[in-house]
């Protein structure tokens, strides 16, 4: 009698396929690939979702801007400002999206960009 790929040739006889391995052994190792391929599958969706990435700043005398070429999450600009007078203080643009936006910041009328760096955020 077949079943499947396995050959039973007695009642009472553990069933094996051609190769000689067991049914049971083969479906467990068919259910351990399974599972073993899901969790690959899962982790490599988990890797999908990546940081924005491929972004690129400017400047300009008093502020700058941030624009991400790809990537899930969020982006925005930092503008480090240089006053005349005092410290440095740090002007921030908007939240924005990879491949949609771009995120602008201004430093005040007098002051100037001493950097411009992107900061990012995944939800």
């Amino acid at each position: 009698m077949k079943i499947r790929g396995a050959d039973i040739h007695k009642h009472g006889e553990v069933p094996t396929t051609r190769e000689g391995m067991t049914v049971g052994r083969l479906l467990a190792c068919v259910a351990l690939t399974a599972t073993v391929t899901s969790a690959l599958l899962l982790a490599g969706a988990g890797g999908a979702q990546a940081y924005p990435q491929g972004c690129s700043t400017q400047y300009w005398s008093n502020g700058g801007q941030a624009f991400c070429t790809a990537g899930t999450g969020a982006f925005r600009v930092k503008v480090t400002c240089q006053p005349s007078f005092g410290n440095l203080y740090a002007s921030y643009g908007p939240w924005a999206r990879p491949a949609f936006d771009v995120s602008l910041a201004s430093c005040y009328p007098d002051d100037w960009v001493n950097n411009v760096t992107v900061e990012k955020r995944n939800p």
